[in-house]
């Protein structure tokens, strides 16, 4: 976890007890009564902030009392949306002639997720091509930034290269539509 009140630490938690958040360490943020900001990642998730309140400072430990609720932090740049279902295939380097049939899991204007088995390296250059409802064929180059295992199948982390205005406009719009299509559906 991290704790930023004057400075920046990543700290090591030993305990929750009766709302109260434990650290140990000889550093401390800062003074007692003195407000700072708790973050902590959440694997194969995100980040979560809160602030919260120094309550107690001893030579070796201090402890915080969260007195706002956990936050997720958004990481992206670009908002993503789930896209599970659409068909991507994906040309394999090093001559890009080789292909494979993946499935996306989400998609922003900045990179997709795709599950399925592929002979990927991180850094990898692919060319990925899918179509999208109401917004046609697209053909994007870009780098593999993460491979994970999924719970069924392997995932790959795309972040897409050298897209042009049109391409990206089409890709934030298509992911507000979805957006908005989605939040009708919850409310019908």
């Amino acid at each position: 976890m991290l704790v930023r009140g004057s400075s920046t630490r990543e700290v090591i938690v030993v305990r929750v007890k009766y709302g109260l958040i434990w650290i140990s360490g000889a550093s401390r943020p800062g003074e007692p009564d003195e407000l700072v900001e708790m973050e902590y990642a959440v694997e194969e998730d995100a980040n979560y902030r809160a602030l919260a309140r120094v309550v107690f400072v001893q030579p070796e430990s201090y402890a915080l009392r969260r007195v706002a609720p956990w936050e997720r932090v958004q990481r992206r740049a670009d908002v993503r949306v789930r896209a599970q279902g659409i068909p991507l295939e994906l040309a394999i380097p090093p001559e890009l002639s080789d292909k494979a049939s993946l499935t996306l899991v989400d998609l922003s204007a900045g990179g997709l997720s795709a599950a399925g088995g592929a002979p990927l390296a991180l850094g990898d250059t692919v060319q990925c091509q899918f179509e999208l409802p109401g917004v046609g064929r697209f053909q994007l180059q870009g780098n593999v930034v993460r491979l994970a295992k999924g719970s069924r199948r392997p995932v790959v982390a795309i972040q897409f290269e050298g897209l042009d205005y049109d391409q990206r406009a089409d890709l934030m719009r298509w992911v507000f539509q979805e957006q908005l299509r989605r939040h009708r559906v919850v409310e019908e």
